[in-house]
C-alpha cells in the first residue's frame, strides 16, 4: 500500500488491503470507523500516540476490532499472553501486521462500554461493580508468585533505566529521580514483607474495563502489561482515574 498519513486511510483502502492479505483468515465485508477514533487523532500531536480504530464486519457475522497507528509488537505479545492465561477476560488477539508506515492489530470485538460509563447510565449498580472488580482481583491473584527483595530492586533499576532513555532529564530531575527510587527501595526493605510479583495490565483504569449490557466484562489496552512487584498500583490507578460516585464503591474503598 502506498505510504499515507494516518488520517488519510479510508474504509475502502482498508477493505481492499485486508481483502488482498493472504495471511488474514477473515472474510471482511464492511468496515466502519469507531467514533472516538477522530477524537484521539485530534487529542495527540505526537505520532507515536495517534491511532485510529475500526469495526470490521465479516462474512460469518462476527465483528472484529482493528487498530492502526505506530503500534509496538509488544501489544500483540501482551494480548496473546493474557488471553492464554485469562481466556475470556481479554479479547482474543488475531493478527498483527504492517500497513505502509504504520502497523495494524486485529482482535475480537467486544460490545461494551467503560465500567464507569455503564454505572453512570445505570446499566450496572455498585454491587455489580464490586463483583466485577473482585472477579478481576481473583484472576490476578492466581498469577502471584514468590519473589525476593533483590528481584524487586532489579525491576526498579530497569524501570529507572527505561525512564532515563525515554525522556530527557535535567541534572536536578535526575537527582530527584534517584531520591524517589531510593525512597521506594528503603520503604520496601524496612517493611519485612514477603516479596511477591504478579501479572498486571499496566493501565487498570475505568476506560480499560468494558462492560456489556448483559453484564459481561473484558480488559482492554494491554500495551503496558507485565509481571511486576508493584501490582498494588493497579487499584490505586483505578481509584485515581475514577470519577464521581464510582469512587465510592466499597471494593475500591477497601483498597
Amino acid at each position: 500500500m502506498k505510504a499515507k498519513k494516518l488520517e488519510q486511510f479510508s474504509s475502502d483502502d482498508l477493505l481492499q488491503f485486508l481483502s488482498r492479505s493472504k495471511q488474514l483468515d477473515i472474510n471482511i465485508v464492511s468496515i466502519s470507523e469507531i467514533k472516538e477514533s477522530y477524537t484521539l487523532l485530534e487529542e495527540f500531536d505526537h505520532q507515536s500516540k495517534r491511532k485510529r480504530y475500526f469495526r470490521l464486519n465479516s462474512e460469518d457475522s462476527k465483528d472484529y476490532h482493528l487498530s492502526i497507528g505506530k503500534i509496538e509488537k509488544v501489544v500483540w505479545k501482551n494480548s496473546y499472553h493474557a488471553h492464554q492465561v485469562f481466556g475470556k477476560l481479554v479479547c482474543k488477539p488475531l493478527f498483527f501486521g504492517d500497513l505502509g508506515n504504520y502497523n495494524f492489530f486485529i482482535q475480537e470485538f467486544f460490545h461494551g462500554i467503560p465500567i464507569d460509563f455503564a454505572f453512570q447510565q445505570e446499566l450496572i449498580n455498585q454491587n455489580q461493580i464490586s463483583n466485577i472488580l473482585e472477579s478481576i482481583e481473583f484472576l490476578f491473584e492466581k498469577t502471584k508468585e514468590e519473589s525476593s527483595f533483590l528481584a524487586l530492586e532489579n525491576e526498579l533499576e530497569i524501570l529507572k533505566d527505561e525512564l532515563l532513555k525515554s525522556f530527557e532529564f535535567s541534572n536536578v530531575d535526575r537527582a530527584l529521580l534517584d531520591l524517589l527510587f531510593s525512597s521506594i527501595l528503603s520503604d520496601k526493605s524496612n517493611n519485612n514483607e514477603n516479596y511477591s510479583k504478579r501479572w498486571s495490565p499496566g493501565d487498570l483504569a475505568p476506560r480499560n474495563i468494558l462492560v456489556s449490557k448483559d453484564g459481561n466484562f473484558k480488559l482492554i489496552d494491554l500495551e503496558w502489561a507485565r509481571t511486576t512487584h508493584f501490582y498494588d498500583e493497579d487499584w490505586i490507578r483505578l481509584f485515581y482515574y475514577s470519577s464521581g460516585s464510582f469512587k465510592e464503591n466499597s471494593f475500591l474503598a477497601k483498597k
